[in-house]
């Protein structure tokens, strides 16, 4: 392999397009690095001893993983990978196939 000053040259198909992604939505491993992050802290609480700050670590742990959650569905949606009426668990009426008001008279 050869290496030139191109990122991801010589490196596995699979590990370029986790960079790739990671570059394309990087809320996503942002809001990873920071529960893990978070969760580390509140388990050196819980070593220490000091109960407040260990629940309030595993309290921030909550908000970062909805984040998480919340910055994929956010990507999800805008790539239109989300199909609503089927995550749903059933049929969303489209606008244009709903039942028109009657006609008037010409």
């Amino acid at each position: 392999m050869s290496t030139s000053g191109r990122v991801g040259v010589g490196l596995p198909k699979q590990r370029m397009t986790f960079i790739e992604k990671c570059k394309s939505e990087p809320l996503v491993p942002i809001g990873a690095l920071t529960t893990a992050a978070v969760l580390v802290g509140g388990l050196y609480s819980f070593k220490m001893g000091d109960q407040k700050s260990a629940q309030l670590f595993m309290r921030a742990r909550i908000a970062a993983q909805f984040g998480t959650v919340m910055a994929m569905f956010g990507y999800g949606y805008s790539a239109g990978a989300i199909d609503w009426s089927s995550f749903l668990g059933r049929k969303v009426l489209d606008r244009s196939s709903s039942p028109a008001a009657p006609e008037a008279a010409a």
